[in-house]
């Protein structure tokens, strides 16, 4: 009987079989890493942008400059106000915009392409011409786009009306005689919320701080109350 070395058709036919059965795991582990790099890399950036929108907004209404301006058209004693979507107030420009002066400053959630997004409108301020409030047309301002494709977004007031009144969360902060002692943002997107941005606009100290109740403001600690 003569023997003859190699393989047998089958043996091939299995071979192969099993290399390609190998090679679509391994292009599968891929493909599956690939995706989980490109998805923590999206939140990584998306957490960045929130990041660098969210300190804007808390850079500038911690500076926020309540003193009115002459006239007072709206009967508002302070140059502030705000509403679930809008807020404007006065306050120096942010680092990275321009240099010198105060600015009308205004906050703005609209909708755009891919949801809400979050706007900062700027414009020089005149104390002896602008009056209060302001006309808010868009044309008249410079615009930055902080954060796009926002899926939930609601600005909200914090403080006392009155003094005999009891503070807490207000959705709409106009022709007050006071600041509010917080100010609130709370973003959301893609499913997913984000810790609520809580501002005390005045540099970290709140107007009439002894309007906050005790479980809120503590002398001496604190972010809320650092007096």
């Amino acid at each position: 009987m003569r023997h003859t070395d190699g393989f047998t058709l089958i043996e091939l036919l299995i071979a192969m079989v099993l290399l390609a059965l190998l090679s679509a795991l391994l292009l599968g582990g891929l493909r599956l890493s690939r995706t989980a790099v490109l998805s923590g890399e999206a939140a990584s950036d998306r957490l960045l942008a929130v990041e660098r929108a969210e300190g804007v907004v808390r850079r500038q209404l911690q500076q926020a400059d309540p003193l009115p301006l002459a006239p007072i058209t709206g009967g508002s004693p302070i140059a502030f106000a705000g509403d679930e979507t809008n807020l404007v107030f006065i306050a120096p420009p942010a680092a990275y915009l321009s240099t010198g002066g105060e600015q009308i400053q205004w906050l703005a959630i609209e909708r755009g392409t891919g949801g809400a997004r979050l706007m900062l409108r700027f414009r020089p301020l005149d104390r002896t011409g602008d009056t209060w409030p302001p006309p808010l047309d868009p044309s008249a301002f410079q615009s930055v786009v902080l954060l796009d494709g926002i899926s939930v977004a609601q600005f909200s007031y914090f403080g006392r009306t009155a003094p005999r009144d009891d503070p807490r969360w207000w959705q709409k902060w106009d022709t007050m005689p006071t600041l509010p002692s917080l100010v609130r943002l709370a973003l959301a997107a893609g499913g997913a919320g984000w810790p609520d941005l809580v501002v005390a606009p005045r540099i970290g100290v709140p107007a009439n701080s002894g309007f906050l109740p005790a479980t809120a403001c503590q002398r001496g600690t604190g972010i809320i109350c650092n007096y």
